[in-house]
């Protein structure tokens, strides 16, 4: 039997009013709460290597010059009562221990719980590789007998850092809502 999108679409509406009203509820309760609102901010940081790089993914190669800048982009939204910080970075994968060696100094420099931390990646495979390997020296062992580049890797987590910083600073008020719309295909014909 097929579920008729209208049902999902109602069930996730529905989702977004409870949680709503859970955090004005929270909000209201909580003394310190709502006193600067919702804040938000955003930050975009170039983390493009200066110098030829390995990059990640498929067989072994190095970078022979720059096609397209790429970048950490950080999100901070604040309900007045936590934050929450999403980082995506153009690269193609962090193993589990470089998370926690970034997520460790974000905590340990700027107080920020590891598990509001969000570091996801876009998985490009024409981004030099950051930090270990990790899981994929596993599958791909012989793909990972070289070193890899420590000034680069330890760039990109200190403009993480810095970065998260930055958008820490310019919490500003913003809005949250939610709209529903028909999806319209670009072919007249689709």
């Amino acid at each position: 039997m097929k579920t008729p999108r209208r049902f999902f679409d109602f069930l996730f509406l529905a989702t977004i009013l409870l949680l709503s009203k859970s955090a004005i509820a929270q909000q209201t309760t909580n003394s310190t709460a709502g006193k600067n609102g919702f804040r938000a901010a955003i930050v975009k940081v170039d983390i493009t290597p200066e110098d030829s790089q390995n990059l990640l993914g498929y067989g072994a190669r190095k970078s022979t010059g720059v096609h397209d800048r790429i970048y950490h982009r950080i999100v901070v939204l604040d309900d007045g009562i936590s934050q929450i910080y999403i980082v995506s970075s153009d690269i193609c994968e962090v193993s589990p221990s470089e998370y926690d060696l970034v997520a460790g100094k974000a905590k340990q420099e700027l107080g920020i719980n590891p598990m509001n931390l969000w570091w996801a990646v876009t998985h490009t495979h024409s981004a030099p590789e950051v930090g270990p390997p990790g899981l994929g020296s596993t599958f791909l062992g012989d793909r990972f007998k070289h070193e890899v580049d420590a000034n680069y890797t330890s760039m990109v987590e200190r403009k993480l850092i810095d970065g998260i910083k930055e958008a820490k600073q310019k919490l500003a008020r913003s809005g949250l809502g939610v709209r529903a719309g028909k999806y319209q295909p670009a072919c007249p014909r689709c």
